[in-house]
């Protein structure tokens, strides 16, 4: 069964609304997404900027933190030496 499509002249008013809802549609959504792109991309940047000023400071720390373990490290060995020599001490008294 063949349909043909119902025959509407150029100036119908009918097509003038409907061409019309159409171009206010895909108006709105060009507006809209103009303006939520650059913000989505600003609230990147912004993140971005966040992440780096955290990681920045993670580095710090663990600079400090490499320092104080370096720092146990010597005290530690100097412990043990320090112990040794009294044991030695301990013996040589015996």
């Amino acid at each position: 069964m063949k349909r043909d499509l119902p025959f509407t002249r150029p100036g119908d008013p009918k097509n003038s609304k409907t061409l019309a809802r159409l171009l206010t549609a895909v108006l709105a959504l060009v507006v809209s997404t103009t303006l939520i792109l650059p913000a989505a991309a600003d609230d990147l940047d912004d993140e971005r900027e966040r992440v780096s000023r955290e990681l920045a400071q993670t580095e710090r720390s663990l600079g400090q933190s490499d320092q104080n373990l370096n720092s146990a490290a010597a005290a530690l060995q100097q412990a043990e030496a320090d112990l040794a020599a009294a044991r030695a001490e301990l013996e040589r008294t015996r």
